[in-house]
């Protein structure tokens, strides 16, 4: 073959080449990869703004060894958490108010913080260890708190797995089903409407109302308060009862009390529902029973229209 026809023949070939690359279909490039703790530029895409997922925590994630007291509890049971982190960071935190903080931020609406966490910086190897105790809110399968690790670089998010809460209460060994006082008291549901009571269950002059607040007295030593118009409190004296007597019966339906206030006063905890036996005046005991997520809601709700929309000019 002579020199000649080769050099006709190489442009032929290479515009049969060319015309095969495009007949082939394309493949779209790889998407372009970010580092996780870099800022992302927005991106041109023919995706409508609404279709567009949300971008998930730039915090890095850290494997930490977690230890839970129980992977499964009743709605009176501690849950007891401990984890262990590498040497802090940055020496400005102070890691027991960070965890504090992070815990009720992170997890609120379905778990309780009793006391304060604790915290040990070993001498030798600078590792942290964390603890502390959580009571459930709510039954089901709940996630431990998720909080950023602020005394590290980055602040990174740790996951501590999932407990799942049984509805019934512990008794020394004995699982008990949850007593009626957790969805309400005296046969009246917390978060009921006063509204929807009145005319019914609760006459006109069985009221008193103080502000934003109502008393509701349906039987003798029993009263009921209304906070934004539901209930959110009770209250039931009972005279000539002596506390120190009755004190079994009541860990024998409430379990153990979880809780010992500033004056010696022990509380139950039974989700949102906080009971406290107080001495009454004259002789017997008053059973408080409060419901603390609705309590809260009406305390956010006054901050609400008291400071919040006249900061707005809403009012």
């Amino acid at each position: 073959m002579s020199r000649s026809f080769l050099r006709l023949l190489v442009p032929v070939l290479a515009c049969g080449a060319l015309i095969a690359e495009d007949a082939a279909p394309l493949a779209p490039p790889p998407p372009p990869t970010t580092p996780a703790n870099s800022e992302v530029a927005p991106v041109v895409s023919p995706i409508k703004p609404e279709a567009r997922k949300p971008a998930a925590d730039a915090r890095p994630a850290l494997f930490v060894n977690v230890r839970v007291s129980s992977r499964s509890v009743q709605l009176n049971q501690p849950v007891r958490v401990e984890f262990f982190t590498p040497a802090r960071q940055l020496e400005s935190i102070d890691i027991a108010a960070a965890v504090s903080s992070g815990v009720v931020m992170g997890g609120a609406n379905t778990w309780r913080l009793v006391g304060k966490p604790t915290v040990v910086e070993n001498e030798k190897i600078r590792s942290v260890t964390v603890s502390f105790t959580l009571l459930p809110r709510t039954v089901g399968e709940l996630a431990l708190p998720r909080f950023p690790l602020t005394w590290l670089a980055g602040e990174p998010l740790p996951e501590m797995g999932v407990v799942k809460v049984e509805p019934g209460v512990i008794v020394g060994s004995e699982r008990k089903p949850l007593p009626r006082e957790v969805e309400g008291v005296a046969g009246f549901p917390w978060g009921v409407a006063l509204k929807d009571l009145l005319g019914k269950e609760l006459k006109g002059d069985q009221v008193e109302a103080k502000g934003d607040i109502s008393i509701a007295k349906p039987r003798l030593g029993l009263e009921l308060t209304f906070r934004g118009g539901d209930l959110a409190a009770a209250d039931l004296a009972v005279p000539d009862l002596n506390a120190e007597a009755a004190q079994v019966s009541f860990v024998q339906r409430w379990g153990v009390p979880q809780l010992t206030l500033e004056d010696g006063t022990p509380a139950w905890l039974l989700g949102w529902t906080r009971i406290v036996v107080l001495p009454r005046t004259g002789g017997g005991v008053v059973l408080h029973l409060v419901r603390e997520d609705i309590l809260a809601r009406a305390a956010a709700s006054q901050v609400k229209d008291s400071v919040f929309d006249i900061l707005e000019g809403n009012k």
